[in-house]
This record gives structure tokens, sequence and C-alpha cells, in this order.
């Protein structure tokens, strides 16, 4: 596990599921079992990993990674849903509105709100003038969830 207070590399999901990202590989521990699987794997190129957040259907997890991509993958089949692109640097922080918005915190300073269900990016906000750290949590409860409703 990288050793970095601004990375969030483990969550755990309403079906009792933990994600864990080791380096470049993310697994799954499921709690009632004991099982652990490999989710995923990215490229040197394009990892390592440095975020991870649950859905709220414990179901899909959004992925962040260095190059600046978050992935969208289905945890019960093992397979990636889309790739969202956009950042220009590593994703550090991502969270759910509690519906289908996943949001993304990046070092570029940006946070980009995507829609989980179709493929098109639903707003950018770039008045950031530092990194965007762990917690999105209040930004998106606060500003992102009020532009979205407005």
């Amino acid at each position: 596990m990288l050793d970095d207070y601004y990375l969030n590399l483990l969550d755990w999901s309403s079906k009792n599921v933990v994600a864990i990202a080791l380096g470049n590989t993310v697994y799954l521990w499921h709690a009632t079992s004991g099982a652990i699987e490999e989710l995923m794997q990215v490229s040197q190129d394009d990892g390592p990993v440095t975020s991870l957040s649950w859905g709220p259907d414990g179901k899909h997890i959004g992925i962040g990674l260095d190059n600046g991509e978050v992935q969208l993958w289905d945890s019960t089949s093992l397979s990636k849903i889309r790739t969202m692109k956009g950042h220009t640097a590593r994703v550090g922080s991502l969270a759910w509105n509690g519906g289908p918005i996943l949001s993304s915190g990046s070092r570029d300073t940006c946070i980009f709100n995507h829609d989980g269900k179709p493929t098109f990016l639903l707003s950018i906000y770039t008045t950031h003038q530092q990194c965007i750290s762990c917690r999105l949590y209040i930004h998106i409860l606060v500003i992102c969830l009020y532009s979205i409703i407005r």
C-alpha cells in the first residue's frame, strides 16, 4: 500500500466487501466468506491506483489512477464498465452523491462530476488553488449538489 496521506486506498462497501489498492492492483475481500479476489490491475504507465470509492449499491466501484483516469467497475462480474478521462494529474479522491453521480478530485486542482450511468461529464470545478485532498464529501454536499439541484 502506498504511504501517502492524500490517497484513499481502502473502502468498505454496503455489501460487506472491502476493496484495497496495493500498487497497481485492486483486491476485494469478502468479509462474510473470507474470500479474496483480484478486481483489476493497471500497467506501470497508468498506475498506481490512487483512490477507491464504492457506489451506494455496493456493486459498482470507482477507481482513480495516477494518470488522471477514473474507471468504473462492476465488482460482481469483475469487469470494467467505462473509463472517464479529463484530469491531468492523479485522482486522489472519489465520492458518490448517494446516487449515480461520482465526483473525482485531482492533484490538477479540478473536481469533475461524472454521471455513473451515461458516459458524459456533468460539471467541472476549477477554482481550487491546491491539490484536492482526502475528503471531497463536504465539497460535494455544499457546492456540487447545490449546483446540480439549482
